[in-house]
């Protein structure tokens, strides 16, 4: 029933972002909605006692560029929305919780401007780094909140597209968990206006 929670939230979340493009469609917004799949390893303590986890995630994120520094550089504001799954060491049972990241990111080279069909970035890679703050609701820690450090790669596979190759880690302040992550990212909204990744 949990994770049944956990999958309603995430939907909830899509259709939110869906919803939050096409109203800002009409003011020409600069943005990336993408979907992110991947795995995460981490070590969690409490009062009681502390155990190791792993799992995969699943988030949505909404990219939106905040400072043009030139047609391949510029900064952005990201955040993250998705559940964490985790199977615990010496424990069959399947948890869940979820999380928010707002990163503030350097992006530079492919993927990093619009999408030009006439002007494309010749060189086909690209990638991002910046410092964040992740908040996790649930799971093992419950309620927490701690910084966190996002780098990546950036893929251009065509004139208009890329995916990104994205690792994460981060620490939390009151449960003390330690979490690492990488995922594959993929936009699903790539707007001519947007400051992609």
């Amino acid at each position: 029933m949990k994770l049944a929670k956990y999958f309603i939230l995430v939907l909830i979340a899509l259709v939110s972002l869906k919803a939050y493009s096409q109203r800002d469609k009409k003011k020409n917004g600069r943005y990336v909605i993408s979907i992110s799949p991947g795995i995460a390893y981490g070590e969690a303590s409490n009062a009681y006692t502390s155990a190791s986890f792993y799992g995969p995630n699943l988030s949505f994120c909404i990219r939106k560029r905040i400072i043009k520094l030139s047609k391949n550089y510029n900064f952005s504001f990201d955040f993250h929305l998705g559940s964490q799954y985790a199977f615990f060491e010496n424990d069959k049972k399947l948890y869940g919780s979820q999380y928010g990241q707002l990163v503030f990111n350097f992006n530079a080279l492919a993927g990093s401007y619009p999408p030009n069909k006439k002007n494309p970035v010749s060189f086909p890679i690209g990638f991002f780094i910046g410092p964040g703050l992740y908040i996790v609701n649930g799971g093992y820690g419950t309620q927490d909140i701690g910084p966190l450090l996002n780098l990546g790669i950036r893929i251009k596979l065509s004139k208009t597209y890329f995916f990104d190759t994205r690792f994460f880690a981060a620490f939390t302040v009151f449960g003390e968990t330690a979490i690492g992550g990488a995922s594959l990212q993929f936009p699903i909204m790539l707007r001519k206006t947007s400051g992609g990744k």
